[in-house]
């Protein structure tokens, strides 16, 4: 689904918000990189990561999964890693 945002337009699945009202994933998305980032890397395809980084940058995305490594699943922190070489 193409999500508007004030930063653009930005294509992700809806299944990525399956327990979100689909009227908010806007709000969220521009709003709570915390949460969403480590979704996206969790669930997303490889399309939408490199999307939601370039949404967020390079620098913001990685801080959030840094700060967040000690509750990230395996995966997420093996995708960020191939992602962000840490």
């Amino acid at each position: 689904m193409k999500i508007q945002t004030n930063k653009g337009p930005i294509e992700l699945s809806q299944e990525l918000f399956w327990d979100v009202d689909i009227k908010r994933v806007p709000f969220i998305v521009e709003g709570n990189p915390y949460w969403v980032v480590p979704r996206i890397f969790e669930y997303g395809t490889l399309i939408e990561i490199d999307d939601i980084i370039k949404f967020y940058g390079q620098e913001q995305s990685r801080a959030v999964l840094i700060e967040q490594k000690n509750e990230l699943k395996p995966m997420t922190k093996a995708m960020a890693h191939v992602f962000f070489r840490y």
